[in-house]
This record gives structure tokens, C-alpha cells and sequence, in this order.
């Protein structure tokens, strides 16, 4: 879980939108996966879907 949040913060700090919504949706994929930190992937999916409203592959994918 940290290196979700180390990869989170990276993207933060970089301000581009494909970037934040990317790095957030496969986090959130990937501990939902996981299945021990559930909450945790809800948050990472809330993010990415926050960030952004257009459609796309890796938005979609964090809302599964």
C-alpha cells in the first residue's frame, strides 16, 4: 500500500490530469485485487474518478 500512495503523491505533484487519473485507477485496481485494503481502493477510486468526468479506459476501469 505505501507504493500506491508514493505513486499517488508523485502524480499529484506532477498536475497532469492522464497521469493522476492513471496512476489512481490501477491503484485502486490493484488493492481491490489485493482484497485486504478494500477501503483503502475505495479511496484510490473516488480520486480517479474525481479528477476527471470524461469517459476513458483507465476511469472505467477504477470504477470496477
Amino acid at each position: 500500500m505505501r507504493w500506491y500512495r508514493m505513486a499517488a503523491e508523485a502524480a499529484d505533484a506532477s498536475n497532469d490530469l492522464d497521469t493522476l487519473v492513471w496512476v489512481h485507477g490501477r491503484a485502486a485496481i490493484a488493492l481491490g485485487h489485493e482484497g485486504a485494503v478494500l477501503p483503502t481502493a475505495d479511496v484510490f477510486t473516488g480520486r480517479a474518478i474525481a479528477i476527471c468526468d470524461r469517459p476513458g479506459g483507465d476511469r472505467s476501469d477504477a470504477w470496477r
